[in-house]
């Protein structure tokens, strides 16, 4: 579609560790309720602790839920949890073509990413994906705050320093291309071998409960209704 995003269905976004996507409790409330598991079933495998690195300073990273990569859920060269997918899926490439011209994409776009690379994006598709980024970035902060609450008050919460990665960072913050995705990998596996395991031990159960007894969250029936926007604006 002319000046259209063009999904390529490469799963670079999907499987990519440069890619890392954090995960609200309304996420896994959609994914286990979509998967008719209990969530207590998706934390520790599909959906884990995962260290994101702090922009304003490399070498701290919080702990948060996140996917790992490549993606438990891409499964047969497809998300298998597409109407379920997390917020932060929903919002890629998307909230960059909201905010950035071609070029400033184009030049931060790191190696694989050739949807983001080939895509022109004209201004009447620009309007569209600026409008269906604003909704959906209101439903995720709201459900960010309320998951950021949630670890806070359960003793969930951390984060990891790294030393000793200078020169991984120094790349990292400068011109992205394959030997910054190298010193991406590097730094944040070295961060999840820091990260205290036995601390989350009861987090599955603890989430289980909440979502079980008191958290409310947008269902994906709603959020379809958003993804509507989209509809003949976007080459999927």
């Amino acid at each position: 579609m002319k000046g259209a995003f063009e999904c390529t269905h490469c799963g670079a976004c999907c499987k990519k560790e440069t890619s890392p996507v954090n995960i609200t409790l309304g996420d896994i409330k959609r994914i286990s309720k979509f998967l008719g598991k209990d969530p207590k079933e998706l934390i520790g495998k599909e959906i884990k602790i995962r260290p994101f690195m702090d922009a304003e300073s490399p070498g701290r990273f919080e702990l948060e839920l996140g996917l790992p990569k490549p993606c438990h859920f891409w499964k047969d060269s497809k998300c298998s949890i597409y109407e379920a997918r997390p917020l932060n899926c929903r919002l890629f490439p998307f909230w960059l073509y909201a905010t950035q011209p071609d070029e400033s994409i184009i030049e931060q776009a790191l190696p694989g990413y050739e949807c983001v690379l080939n895509s022109k994006v004209d201004n009447d598709h620009r309007l569209t994906y600026r409008e269906y980024s604003t909704i959906l970035s209101r439903i995720l902060m709201a459900e960010s705050k309320e998951t950021d609450e949630f670890m806070e008050i359960n003793d969930y919460s951390d984060e990891v320093e790294l030393e000793g990665h200078e020169e991984d960072f120094g790349t990292i913050l400068g011109i992205p291309g394959r030997k910054t995705e190298e010193a991406f990998i590097r730094v944040v596996r070295d961060a999840e071998t820091k990260i205290k395991i036995g601390k989350y031990a009861k987090l599955p159960e603890t989430i289980s409960e909440h979502l079980k007894n008191e958290a409310k969250f947008a269902s994906s029936e709603e959020l379809a209704v958003v993804d509507e926007k989209l509809k003949g604006r976007y080459d999927s």
